[in-house]
């Protein structure tokens, strides 16, 4: 639903309180005509006031009634629209393909980044990837990485990763994300600045400096994809 949560009760709140002010004025205007026709006696106009105070509540539920039934409407719309942009988010490649200084096996899953919205969509391209997930484990700089979230640096290894890091030597367990400056700000702010999306080329693994590995991966992940026509995640 668009409206959720909190909105979703004040709205409910809403909706009964008006409920009952109009159940409130139709029993107050059955109530005050009988007064006039137990005794015989002509039943008076309504002033304009009053038909207001009258109608009011009942046409405010008749309106509320028609925006709720065009919001779920609207809602139906949009999720079907962002059902239709996964399938271009989420895709598994069918052959091997380059991707700036790699070559992506088939099999890899492909998340890119497509904004939710009307005004947004995009081909199933490799522009704007946000995240990989190989089939297998792929040498990249000496490592061996199973998944990479491209736009932030963060590397999921398959095994642990021994290497040379200000003169000592460093393991950076696979329980532990490897996290890298993809030193390509620069090249990236050319295409945002012109907001246009974000090429392959910029993907250069020869670039990247050694940030961090502190944060544990306390968590199985794994890139939504399509099987059997419904997006997944194997989480493993």
């Amino acid at each position: 639903m668009i409206v959720a949560g909190g909105g979703a009760g004040g709205l409910f709140l809403i909706f009964f309180l008006l409920i009952l002010m109009s159940l409130g004025s139709a029993t107050f205007y059955f109530i005050w005509r009988c007064r006039y026709t137990r005794k015989g006696l002509l039943v008076p106009p309504l002033k304009k006031w009053q038909l207001l105070l009258l109608y009011s509540p009942i046409i405010l539920c008749i309106l509320l009634c028609i925006l709720i039934f065009w919001a779920i409407q609207a809602d139906k719309k949009h999720v079907a629209f962002e059902h239709e942009k996964d399938k271009n988010r989420y895709f598994t490649l069918e052959k091997d393909t380059p991707f700036g200084e790699i070559i992506l096996p088939k099999g890899t899953h492909i998340s890119k980044h497509i904004p939710a919205g009307f005004q947004y969509n995009a081909p199933r391209d490799l522009n704007d990837v946000d995240g990989i997930q190989f089939p297998h484990p792929v040498m990249i700089n000496g490592m061996s990485v199973i998944e990479i979230s491209t736009t932030i640096g963060f590397l999921r290894l398959a095994e642990d990763y021994h290497f040379i890091n200000n003169g000592q030597k460093t393991i950076c367990p696979k329980t532990h994300y490897f996290i890298v400056d993809l030193n390509n700000y620069e090249l990236e702010s050319v295409y945002r600045d012109k907001n246009l999306p974000i090429p392959p080329l910029t993907f250069k693994p020869s670039l990247w400096k050694f940030q961090d590995c502190m944060t544990k991966i306390d968590f199985p992940s794994s890139l939504p994809h399509w099987k059997n026509g419904k997006l997944v995640s194997d989480n493993k």
